[in-house]
């Protein structure tokens, strides 16, 4: 909700929001995660997933990937700018979140930091919101 908030009214930029990770072959199940939820709604423009990856590498609006807790060490961030270099990853804050020094070099702490039990009351109120409607 926050990031969404952010962008508003420029409402032409995409925000996925990725579910799961943490395996061993973490970098494999996001790009695959990413690739799923990107062509979700467009299977009949986009045939494979290397069209995907074109079309990412290539779009000029911004595409927000939100990435599930906890933060991707170095490798992984670095591996996934080089793939999808257009595309902001957001990776969760709180009390998770280590202290600054500690993240990888490509990670932007939001400051100020997110109540993250206001986030999620907000997100229910815009979801009872949409149904009203």
């Amino acid at each position: 909700m926050a990031v969404w908030r952010a962008l508003l009214p420029d409402t032409d930029d995409v925000v996925y929001r990725v579910e799961g990770g943490g395996s061993d072959a973490w970098e494999d199940e996001l790009v695959a995660r990413i690739r799923r939820a990107f062509r979700k709604g467009r299977e009949d423009q986009i045939d494979d997933d290397e069209q995907v990856d074109e079309v990412l590498a290539a779009r000029e609006q911004p595409v927000f990937v939100v990435l599930p807790p906890p933060v991707p060490d170095d490798a992984l961030l670095r591996a996934l700018r080089e793939r999808y270099p257009r595309v902001t990853f957001i990776v969760h804050t709180g009390a998770d979140l280590p202290a600054a020094d500690l993240l990888p070099a490509c990670v932007v702490p939001l400051a100020p930091g997110l109540d993250l039990d206001a986030e999620k009351t907000r997100h229910a109120d815009f979801m009872s919101a949409l149904e009203i409607r």
